[in-house]
Formats: structure tokens, C-alpha cells, sequence
């Protein structure tokens, strides 16, 4: 089987991790809208418009089994037109509020999303059902976004830089009696060192990767959580580390997809090639367009501090990927009967060669 996990940049790594470490068997398609990147600052009504047509067109291009959105903008702005437009099992993405009630003691919990979700009508009808006697502080943060695909793209970032985003957060009054904190947004928790750092250390964090892994295993017929997962193990600690594959069972080939062209260094691709991603495909997301095409990227070794420093965590399953670069875009209606064009860099400075087109 094959799940399509959606979000709008590296954010929902967090997400996939959790789903592969409790269904190590399921193939993944991993999208990420990068020429759409952040969403949390997006008007709600440019992600109704493009949303549901663009993830339409990735499950054509891709034949998933099931759908998640694991992005809490894009769950709360779209994704009752997006199961529209899927016939197939869709898991949304929410703040998980409920479970933060019930773990507050002091009745004051912390919302940290993106600006988008912490004001957004869906988010005030959950604490309104569900913790209608906490007080919620809130605290969108853009740039939180930015720090957590900084930390996966070079591997660290600095705790002054995580501290003042959050700073807004605990100016609040009451802002003290806060013990618990939800992570709003897929992004957080590659961050949650960090935060956990920032942060008085009796205040508890949590987020939605582990219950969308149980959902997503409900749906498909996955049975209990294998050995090896960690719901609340930091990515940058545990970037699917070893898991449980069963003999004689081949690990799953994941598969990666951007919507803008991406460079060899400091890039999503070192992220993808570490974690075990075998290939990345560059997906046209016109919007404006029925056609959709896919180019598959070009893989080779990336030289990167970041791949290395995930290296040495240790083995992903299904064995080391390669880096990858991008390749040209090709124009526009160049796919045909939904295969695409490979486009490889040779291996002297030269102009990129295309495959030979298949039937």
C-alpha cells in the first residue's frame, strides 16, 4: 500500500516519521508544496483555490491508498473541499487541544502555530469543545516555520533565534501558569529540543504525529505500533531509525516530491537523502492547468554537513539513498500518458541530457 503525505515545505517530516515508524512497510509519497511555501501566511482563500487541485493531481500522478494532510493551516482552511476531491481515505491535520486539556493541571495551555492557525474560526470551536475551562494563549509564529526547515536543512539553529520567536508567547498574562503547550504546527515538533531548552522545564509539549499514525493505521488495516517508535523521539534524533521490518520483507522505496527546483547545497534534498528517500520527483503545481507533469530529479552523492551528521545516526532501512539536485523543469506538456521525462546531470560540467521518452 502507499500513503501520500502532504504539507506545504519539510514540516511534515515530523508526521512521516511517526507513520513509518508505526507502519514500516507502507510506501510513502511525500509532497512538499515548496513553490507555495509557508502557508501559515497565505490567504485562506488562495489555499481553497489551490489546495484540492493540487493534491488531486498528485494522487493521479501517484495512485495512493490514503491521503494525509499533515499540515494544521491546511487541515483547518481545506480539507473538507480537498476529501471532495480525493476518493480515497483523507486524515487531516488539527491542534491537539483536546489531549492538551487533558493533561493541564493548571488549566492554562499554550497554542503555538502559525499565524494563520491560532485565529482561524476551526481552531475557536476546539477549545470552545474542548477546553472551554483553560486559558489558551496563543502565538502564531512565521518565523518558527523558517527555524524548524533551517535545523533540517543545516542541522542546527540557534537557541536565542528559537527564544525570541516564542517570546511573544509567554508575555501573555498568565502566561506562568502555562504547563502544557501544543504544537499547532507540523514544523514544531523538529524543533522540540530546542523549545524544550527555551521553555520553564516543567511545561509538557505535545502534537498530532503520533494519534495521525494510529489513525492512518486504523484506516489501512496496519494492527499496533512496531518496535522502534518513538512518538515524541526529536527527527533530527531519530530520522526513522530502524524500523521493525519483517523477514523476508523488503523495505518500502519512498518517494519525494517538491513543487519548486531545488540546489545541491543547503537544500530539501540532503533532508530527503537522509531519511531514505530514494528518489525526488519536481511536480508542475499549476494551478491554472489540467495537466499536470512530473520530472524525476537527478540523484547523486551529497557533500553536505547536514547528510553527514544524520549519517551517523545509523542506517535507514531500505539502505543509503543518494543526494539529489534538481534537473531542469521541462515545458510544459512534456509528460505524456502519465510518464515523465528523467533528467540526469552528467557527470562533467555540461548541459543536462534527457532520458528517451517511454511509450
Amino acid at each position: 500500500m502507499r500513503a501520500l503525505i502532504f504539507d506545504s515545505g519539510l514540516g511534515g517530516l515530523s508526521v512521516f516519521r511517526e507513520v513509518a515508524a508505526r507502519l514500516p512497510e507502507l510506501a510513502c509519497v511525500y509532497a512538499a508544496d515548496t513553490g507555495f511555501f509557508p502557508y501559515g501566511t497565505k490567504p485562506a482563500d488562495a489555499l481553497v483555490r489551490r489546495l484540492p487541485r493540487l493534491i488531486a493531481a498528485l494522487a493521479a500522478r501517484y495512485r495512493p491508498d490514503i491521503a494525509v494532510i499533515a499540515c494544521n493551516t491546511a487541515s483547518t482552511v481545506a480539507l473538507p473541499p480537498i476529501r471532495t476531491a480525493l476518493s480515497i481515505p483523507v486524515v487531516g491535520t488539527v491542534p491537539a487541544i483536546k489531549p492538551a486539556a487533558a493533561m493541564s493541571r493548571r488549566r492554562a495551555i499554550g497554542l503555538l502555530g502559525t499565524p494563520g492557525t491560532v485565529k482561524r474560526a476551526y481552531t475557536d470551536r476546539l477549545i470552545d469543545q474542548f477546553a472551554d475551562d483553560c486559558r489558551v494563549l496563543r502565538h502564531g509564529s512565521a518565523e518558527l516555520v523558517s527555524l524548524a526547515e533551517a535545523k533540517l536543512r543545516r542541522g542546527r539553529v540557534a537557541l536565542d533565534d528559537v527564544r525570541a520567536a516564542v517570546a511573544p508567547l509567554w508575555a501573555g498574562p498568565g502566561a506562568n501558569e502555562i504547563d502544557v503547550v501544543v504544537l499547532a504546527c507540523t514544523h514544531f515538533p523538529l524543533l522540540r529540543d530546542e523549545l524544550q531548552a527555551v521553555f520553564p522545564a516543567d511545561v509538557a509539549l505535545i502534537d498530532s504525529g503520533a494519534a495521525i499514525a494510529r489513525r492512518v493505521a486504523e484506516l489501512i488495516g496496519g494492527g499496533e505500533a512496531q518496535p522502534g517508535h518513538h512518538a515524541q523521539a526529536p527527527i533530527a534524533q531519530a530520522p526513522i531509525a530502524q524500523p521493525h521490518i519483517a523477514p523476508g520483507h523488503v523495505a518500502p522505496a519512498h518517494i519525494a516530491v517538491v513543487t519548486s527546483e531545488i540546489q545541491p547545497v543547503d537544500s530539501p534534498a540532503n533532508c530527503f537523502e537522509a531519511l531514505g528517500f530514494r528518489r525526488v520527483d519536481l511536480f508542475d503545481a499549476d494551478a491554472s492547468s489540467s495537466v499536470s507533469t512530473s520530472a524525476t530529479v537527478a540523484c547523486r552523492r551529497a557533500r553536505s554537513r547536514r547528510s553527514e551528521s544524520l549519517a551517523r545516526s545509523g542506517p535507514v532501512a531500505g539502505g543509503p539513498a543518494r543526494g539529489v539536485i534538481a534537473g531542469p523543469r521541462p515545458p510544459a506538456g512534456a509528460a505524456r500518458n502519465g510518464r515523465s521525462h528523467l533528467h540526469r546531470r552528467a557527470a562533467r560540467p555540461g548541459r543536462p541530457r534527457a532520458a528517451k521518452r517511454g511509450p
